[in-house]
């Protein structure tokens, strides 16, 4: 047997059982200490496994989960635009399905990432595309969906507080008639092509 199983030879004196015994004390306490040395790094090994796996499962559930249920309300695919250099306004885009018996309308939005966030139109007024805050809402017919998309009714978003990058997440709280406000997290996207939504987004041409 080893030192560890506190295997010795029997001193034949009581002296020097004396000393034998206060050894073997020494020895075992040592190995117990070691012991629960052993057991606490095994623990805070998998707590901080267990730790890594749940921010990493939580980043990426909200990184997909954008699809929000209200009521008879689904928001779907909520994004943005990003930012381009400086300018100080982006637009965002979804789209509703009410899948109840009794229409609704969206009122307005709120958000943090901008001072301001209105519903805006885009219409073609004898050739030329012309802007418009709707002040009235959008109405979301009972049993139907309204899109808000790029080069017709959107979200926009002017005064960021802060640059919109593709892959950035922020709220927004959309505000309706019946079914009350109703937050969604918005992803920022990147996309192809020209502004499509009439909007310049360094505030210029609204």
């Amino acid at each position: 047997m080893g030192e560890d199983q506190l295997s010795w030879r029997v001193p034949a004196t009581s002296r020097d059982m004396f000393s034998w015994c206060a050894c073997a004390r020494v020895r075992a306490r040592c190995f117990i200490v070691r012991e629960v040395c052993d057991v606490t790094r095994l623990k805070f090994f998998l707590l901080v496994v267990i730790g890594v796996t749940f921010a990493m499962m939580t980043n990426s559930f909200r990184a997909q989960a954008q699809d929000i249920t209200s009521g008879s309300l689904t928001i779907e695919h909520p994004w943005s635009r990003p930012s381009i250099g400086n300018a100080p306004n982006s637009a965002a885009y979804l789209k509703i399905t009410n899948s109840g018996g009794t229409p609704d309308t969206l009122m307005g939005v709120k958000s943090d990432v901008a001072k301001r966030v209105e519903l805006h139109s885009v219409k073609m007024d004898g050739g030329v595309m012309r802007m418009r805050a709707v002040k009235e809402g959008v109405a979301v017919p009972a049993n139907a969906s309204v899109e808000l998309k790029p080069g017709g009714v959107h979200i926009m978003l002017m005064g960021l507080s802060r640059k919109l990058t593709p892959g950035q997440m922020f709220d927004l709280t959309l505000q309706f008639k019946h079914q009350g406000a109703v937050p969604v997290l918005v992803k920022v996207e990147k996309i192809g092509g020209s502004n499509k939504g009439g909007h310049m987004q360094g505030g210029q041409g609204q």
